[in-house]
């Protein structure tokens, strides 16, 4: 039996992972006689799983040894009967195919059961731990008040985000992420977009983190949630759909303790990787009053203009880094964009964009660096000579309006020397009354404040 473990667990673990967090799905991963091992092992795998999630119920009971011992007594004894029918059927592909695939099989499904083995929502044994002690001295750590509490939160937040209900978010976002959350919406608006999360449904919940301090107001826990929904993003100009995700998805929710209140101070995405995450642009962002998410920013990812039009697409590229604040009354937004992340088009650096809006309306206009090899045209739009050869040595201009272009305000040595001085190349994009100000560098927070910096002088030429 432990021999047959260490031959199928390769194959088998992959693909009950993806199992035990979906709570059922297809086959597994894995061709050929791989994936027909581990859709043979889900004979076991399932039975066991449904019975350890069943006795997983009593885990905060004084019965729960018992309960534990119980289910792996069925399950061995499932495994043992399997092994032993070995004797009485003595063939290598019944043993290959059959019996030790569903034997290993009921194996891993007690476990991922009883103890969430291969979930992402697995809840450490420091947590419970925590979370029981906690609750000795203070009932506001119940365990299960607090998982029906946040998805509570979770439910209403889907609907009050569908709706931009910023008033109702109020009552249960703290006052930071609620600032947060307010710049998105009219960053969202602003794009004259909506994201409508349709028929949520979470699949499973744990609580992962659980931080129990002496001042109450320290006191912090996060639910994990695996759920499902019609995630849709809308152009109300023309209704169009941009982009529809109805797969599942895994986020962390972070609350934080408010007298006898817990308040959503955080949504990290599953998918976020730690090693994505820019402590120093955070930094960047609560020096100079803006607010930091690693990947939320895609919900702007715009659809026109010369950088994105033909490369930038929903569900494959990549918005990082995005930092958002508000300047007067304008949304200002500086982020990282890689068109192609993960393929043979991916380039070392991504591009820095830095972006805000304006009163005044320019139509399209690009201010490129030139190239030392070759510059193409760009297609749909006039190129421009300026009355100074040392700027159209540097600079090629294009716009879609002759006229417009001859106002825009940057168009002038003063600004073009500035960028010429800075330590990277500047490009410069109008689409209607967004600029954009974008790089090609490494990312750091030097970058970033220093693009910062020019799209505020750019902003004060603009008002002039």
């Amino acid at each position: 039996m432990v021999l047959g473990l260490a031959v199928y667990a390769p194959l088998l673990l992959p693909a009950l992972e993806e199992f035990a967090r979906a709570g059922g799905g297809g086959s597994g991963s894995g061709g050929g006689a791989g994936g027909a091992i581990v859709f043979i092992a889900m004979a076991g795998y399932f039975p066991m799983y449904g019975l350890g999630r069943l006795l997983r119920l009593g885990r905060n009971k004084p019965t729960w040894v018992v309960l534990q011992v119980v289910g792996w007594i069925v399950a061995s004894a499932l495994a043992i009967a399997l092994l032993a029918s070995l004797l009485v059927l003595p063939s290598l592909l019944y043993a290959l195919y059959i019996a030790v695939p569903i034997a290993a099989g009921s194996l891993l499904g007690i476990g991922a059961g009883l103890y969430s083995w291969f979930s992402a929502l697995r809840q450490s044994q420091k947590v419970y731990n925590a979370l029981r002690h906690a609750e000795q001295t203070d009932y506001a750590w119940n365990e299960k008040r607090l998982q029906k509490y946040a998805e509570g939160i979770f439910y209403k937040f889907q609907q009050d985000w569908s709706k931009s209900d910023l008033e109702s978010m109020r009552r249960y976002l703290n006052p930071k992420y609620h600032a947060h959350i307010t710049l998105m919406v009219q960053a969202l608006s602003e794009a004259r977009r909506v994201n409508k999360v349709i028929n949520p449904k979470i699949k499973q919940s744990n609580i992962v983190q659980a931080v129990d301090s002496v001042d109450n107001s320290q006191d912090t826990f996060t639910l994990g949630i695996t759920a499902s929904a019609d995630d849709q993003l809308i152009d109300t100009r023309d209704n169009v759909l941009l982009y529809a995700d109805r797969s599942s998805f895994t986020e962390y929710w972070v609350f934080r303790r408010d007298g006898n209140n817990w308040l959503l101070e955080a949504i990290n995405q599953a998918t976020a990787t730690s090693s994505k995450d820019r402590k120093d642009i955070r930094a960047f962002a609560d020096t100079s009053g803006g607010y930091y998410a690693q990947d939320w920013g895609w919900l702007l990812l715009p659809r026109v203009g010369y950088l994105f039009s033909k490369n930038g697409k929903f569900g494959i590229s990549d918005i990082n880094n995005h930092v958002i604040r508000k300047v007067d009354d304008s949304i200002v937004q500086l982020y990282t964009y890689d068109p192609y992340p993960s393929s043979k088009y991916q380039t070392a650096d991504p591009y820095i964009i830095a972006q805000t809006t304006v009163p005044k309306t320019y139509g399209q206009i690009l201010v490129r660096r030139r190239s030392k090899l070759v510059n193409w045209p760009v297609q749909g739009l006039t190129k421009m000579s300026m009355e100074w050869g040392e700027f159209n040595n540097m600079y090629d201009v294009y716009a879609s309006d002759l006229e417009r272009a001859t106002s825009f305000e940057l168009l002038h040595p003063g600004f073009m020397v500035l960028l010429r001085d800075l330590p990277f190349e500047v490009n410069i994009e109008v689409v209607d009354n967004v600029v954009y100000l974008f790089v090609k560098s490494a990312t750091s927070k030097d970058t970033y404040a220093k693009l910062y910096d020019i799209l505020m002088k750019a902003r004060k030429e603009m008002e002039r």
